[in-house]
């Protein structure tokens, strides 16, 4: 199996440290401290909640939804009891028939796969985040996670 890790890795870090190709309101991280702690991740949500209101094209979501959801699953990574790997759709539906019912979209591009045989599906959350507002919290979801696995 491809784990996708290191590209992942990197994305996390773009979400704030990009300059050449930042998120929209990227100024809003200039004094945060994203440091993969469950602080940094209420403000990625506050981040969320900043741009929800705001008109988006569609390279713009993209990049929101991928840079958001590979920072909140590094956290989920880094703070698991269990081993969690990414991995991209293509790999995943290798090793899933639930998966290979789904068609491969922005919110499971890329995943979480931990040793217990579990998804997790961090883009997913940013899209129903950036949605619903409020409600769908990523602070909780991260937060589940990490108690989960």
């Amino acid at each position: 199996m491809k784990y996708n890790n290191e590209a992942n890795e990197d994305l996390s870090v773009m979400l704030y440290d990009e300059p050449e190709n930042p998120v929209v309101n990227s100024c809003f991280f200039k004094d945060k401290k994203m440091d993969y702690s469950i602080e940094s991740v209420q403000e990625l949500d506050n981040y969320l909640e900043s741009v929800r209101g705001t008109p988006l094209d569609g390279r713009e979501i993209v990049k929101i939804v991928l840079r958001s959801g590979s920072y909140i699953g590094e956290v989920i990574r880094s703070k698991s009891a269990c081993k969690i790997n990414w991995l991209e759709y293509d790999e995943a539906i290798k090793i899933s028939s639930y998966l290979q019912g789904e068609k491969k979209s922005l919110g499971c591009v890329h995943m979480l796969h931990s040793e217990i045989e579990t998804f997790i599906f961090p883009m997913a959350k940013v899209l129903k985040r950036l949605e619903n507002g409020e409600q769908d919290s990523v602070v909780s979801f991260v937060k589940v996670a990490i108690s989960e696995f």
